[in-house]
């Protein structure tokens, strides 16, 4: 089967989405499908190259690739290269907001099986996010339209997302819940805590956080730093490490608490996805504090490695974190309640060590082999019945 999966970004970003389909594209490679994949180009790379076995092909995008409002340009400008490569391919996957918009379009002119693979929908909730004003208004609007574009299938990654897809008028029948995998060959328990050597905290208990720092908006890091500061008043022994790009945009909210870079919070740069496990091994636990997660690939991978995680009942993270078994999760979206939960668990190291030693357990219903035969089941039927 010759599979195109189209996306806005891609290598060499490491966010959720480009894990996702990074693994997705090597497994089907693997079992014998060939893969293209067409995404934004990025500074100082390639316009067409193969990587672990996917064709790769990068489409132009004006001024910063990184910002969401050049995103946006995909839309467009992925159609020539789009129809171009559907000549030789059997199926079209679009992913997520941006590649969602058009891909219909693209699907119905190139006439071949065409779906979506949708996130995460967050409906009302852009107004509360850190977004420009423009973004606010508008961002609620595409998802409706997404909605309501004649796709034949929605793929979506929990059911949460699922759910909200239904709230906006999208057939429970059309839409399919594939959880995403973890590489458990890379991610799992045995690691040493090499980040507690190399800062000098041996004496010290380790909250971590990583991620993509700057396009983060779901992701509460400033109710993560003001739960810190909670923290620091009761427990003395206790440091915050981020791992991720951006970190510059938490500075001012840093030295607005009085916090003390390098002393209390550490960033330790952007590690690859091979360093990853080690990050999650030298935490004592890891935070989540988003309000809202479509899956969350760092709580599970945290919990593969066994560190128990910390977060809000929020969006899909019920789902992919096991309350008391695998992490705790907190009720209350607010910072005094963040902080309690995580004073609960680094106060209580025979917990912490129960939740631990579960993590590796629980995760292992998330594979990409399973989540790749899934997508070949919906491909396949998709394709008979076109």
């Amino acid at each position: 089967m010759k599979i195109g999966l189209i996306s806005d970004l891609g290598l060499p970003y490491r966010g959720g989405a480009e894990v996702y389909i990074l693994n997705l594209g090597k497994e089907l490679v693997s079992l014998g499908n060939e893969v293209n994949w067409i995404f934004s180009t990025m500074p100082k790379t390639k316009k067409k190259e193969t990587i672990q076995g996917i064709k790769c092909h990068r489409v132009f995008v004006p001024f910063k690739q990184k910002t969401t409002i050049s995103r946006n340009f995909f839309s467009v400008t992925m159609f020539p290269e789009v129809l171009r490569q559907s000549k030789k391919l059997d199926v079209l996957q679009f992913n997520g907001f941006v590649a969602a918009t058009s891909g219909w379009v693209a699907g119905k002119v190139s006439k071949k099986p065409h779906l979506i693979m949708i996130y995460e929908i967050l409906k009302d909730f852009w107004s509360k996010l850190p977004v420009n004003i423009i973004e606010k208004m508008i961002y609620p609007k595409v998802e409706k339209y997404i909605a309501k574009s004649p796709y034949p299938c929605f793929l979506t990654i929990s059911s949460y997302t699922k759910r909200n897809l239904v709230s906006l008028g999208v057939p429970k029948k059309l839409i399919r819940v594939i959880y995403l995998g973890v590489n458990h060959s890379l991610f799992h328990a045995g690691y040493k805590p090499i980040l507690k050597k190399k800062y000098k905290l041996k004496n010290k208990k380790v909250i971590g956080w990583c991620g993509r720092i700057a396009l983060s908006y779901t992701k509460n890091l400033g109710c993560l730093l003001e739960a810190f500061r909670i923290v620091k008043e009761e427990l003395d022994d206790v440091v915050l490490i981020f791992d991720g790009k951006g970190f510059e945009t938490l500075l001012p909210k840093i030295r607005e608490l009085g916090l003390k870079l390098n002393e209390d919070i550490i960033y330790n740069g952007y590690s690859s996805r091979d360093s990853l496990p080690y990050f999650y091994a030298s935490c004592d636990a890891y935070s989540l504090p988003s309000l809202s997660e479509g899956f969350s690939l760092a709580a599970v991978e945290s919990q593969a490695c066994g560190t128990p995680v910390v977060c809000f009942n929020m969006g899909s993270l019920p789902e992919v974190v096991s309350n008391k078994k695998t992490g705790i999760i907190v009720g209350e979206a607010s910072p005094e309640a963040f902080a309690e939960g995580i004073i609960k668990l680094l106060n209580n190291e025979k917990l912490r060590k129960k939740l631990g030693k579960n993590g590796p357990r629980w995760v292992r219903q998330f594979n990409w082999e399973k989540c790749t035969r899934e997508h070949l089941e919906v491909y396949e039927k998709l394709i008979s019945s076109w």
